[in-house]
């Protein structure tokens, strides 16, 4: 369930955040490194939800993932928190509404290839669970994960 608005929202995610936070608008896909506050490395993705919340797919291992439910700055551990710039066919209305639909579900069960945290996100903005970072490494991930066929093509 959305938390209500907040007062101060500088407050609620400190000051690690980049003084252009007050940008995030509801339904924004946002994402941040996965090693924070390194700053590289596999990217988190969630859903913005314009209150200082961040609807996200995570967990400690794939069976215990789930859909959560974050303040801002528990998403960001630290880290830089940034914008995707996908586009939305959905109404930041419809796009939080989608995410907070899945709270606490395990979205069919969690898989870095085919089911990740920005399927997900991209799910409630767009409607098809998608994943640009599976797709710019699609063969490096096919190689290393065995997903290959007989002419060494991705299987994913």
């Amino acid at each position: 369930m959305p938390c209500r608005p907040r007062k101060n929202l500088k407050t609620i995610i400190g000051d690690n955040m980049p003084e252009d936070v007050k940008e995030f608008k509801k339904g924004d896909v946002i994402y941040v490194s996965v090693i924070r506050p390194a700053g590289f490395g596999p990217l988190h993705y969630g859903v913005y939800d314009g209150y200082g919340g961040v609807f996200h797919f995570n967990g400690l291992t794939p069976d215990s993932a789930f859909i959560h439910y974050s303040l801002l700055k528990d998403f960001a551990m630290g880290g830089t928190v940034e914008i995707d710039p996908c586009i939305k066919i959905f109404s930041p209305d419809e796009i939080v509404e989608r995410a907070s639909s899945k709270l606490g579900d395990n979205f069919g069960g969690f898989n870095f290839l085919t089911n990740n945290c920005e399927h997900f996100a991209k799910w409630c903005a767009i409607g098809v669970r998608q994943s640009t970072q599976v797709i710019k490494h699609r063969s490096f991930l096919a190689k290393i994960s065995g997903k290959i066929d007989d002419k060494n093509r991705p299987l994913f």
